[in-house]
C-alpha cells in the first residue's frame, strides 16, 4: 500500500471530485485546538493542511506521520514555502502508528480520511494504538466519508465509494471494501462525539471526540 505514485495528482483528484469540501471538513474544526497544544497528524498526505494548523498559536508542535515518503517531500516544501519560521515546529516521521515512541503523548490526534483504509479488528486495533497516545482529556479530529443518513443521496454515494475503493485499489494497493462503521469503533473504545458538522450532503463527516471517563 503506497500513494507514492499519485501524491502529486492527490490535491488536483480530491479537489475535481469533491469542490472544495474535502478541504472546509478538515479545517472545520481546528478552532477546538486547546492552547499550547502538540498535535498528532496521521496519514496527513500532501501537507496542504499544515499551513493552516500552523497559523494558529495555540499550536506549539507538529508530529507529521505518513507512509508515503513522496507525500512528506511535499509537506516539507509547502510549509518551507508558506510557513518558513514555523518548520522548526514540525517533525516529520515516515511510517505508520507503529513508529511512534511508546511514551509520546499528545494532546490532538487528527486523522482525515485515513480510517476508511481499515475494517474490523484492524480498524480497532489502530483507534486503540492512537488512543495510547492522546493525553487524558485530548481531542480527537476525524474527518471522512459516511453514507448518508438521507436514503436519497445513499445511491450515488454509493457509487462514488466504489469508484474510489476500484481507483485506490489499482493506484495505491487499497482493499476493495464498504465504508466502515466508525461510531461503532469509537464508542467501543470509550469516545463520545462532542461535535459534528456534515458536508457535501452528508457523504463527509467531520467530527470531534473525546475519551468518555
Amino acid at each position: 500500500m503506497s500513494f507514492d505514485r499519485i501524491a502529486p495528482y492527490y490535491d488536483t483528484l480530491a479537489r475535481l471530485a469533491f469542490g472544495g469540501s474535502i478541504q472546509r471538513a478538515q479545517r472545520y474544526f481546528l478552532n477546538k485546538i486547546p492552547p499550547e497544544a502538540s498535535v498528532l497528524v496521521v496519514g496527513g498526505g500532501t501537507g496542504w493542511l499544515l499551513p493552516h494548523l500552523l497559523e494558529r498559536p495555540e499550536v506549539i508542535h507538529v508530529t507529521y506521520l505518513e507512509t508515503s515518503a513522496t507525500m512528506i517531500e511535499l509537506s516539507k516544501q509547502k510549509i518551507e514555502h508558506l510557513s518558513p519560521s514555523r518548520t522548526t515546529v514540525v517533525n516529520f516521521i515516515h511510517g505508520d502508528e507503529h513508529s511512534l515512541v511508546e511514551n509520546d503523548q499528545f494532546s490532538v490526534v487528527i486523522t482525515h480520511f485515513v480510517l476508511d483504509m481499515y475494517q474490523g479488528k484492524a480498524l480497532d486495533d489502530i483507534i486503540q494504538t492512537l488512543a495510547s497516545h492522546l493525553a487524558p482529556q485530548g481531542t480527537w479530529l476525524f474527518t471522512d466519508f459516511r453514507l448518508s443518513r438521507q436514503k436519497r443521496h445513499r445511491w450515488w454515494q454509493r457509487l462514488i465509494t466504489r469508484a474510489m475503493y476500484t481507483f485506490f485499489h489499482l493506484t495505491a494497493g487499497i482493499a476493495r471494501q464498504p465504508l466502515p462503521p466508525y461510531q461503532q469503533h469509537f464508542a467501543a473504545h470509550g469516545f463520545r462525539v462532542i461535535h459534528e458538522r456534515s458536508f457535501f450532503s452528508d457523504f463527509i463527516v467531520s467530527r470531534v471526540y473525546q475519551y468518555q471517563q
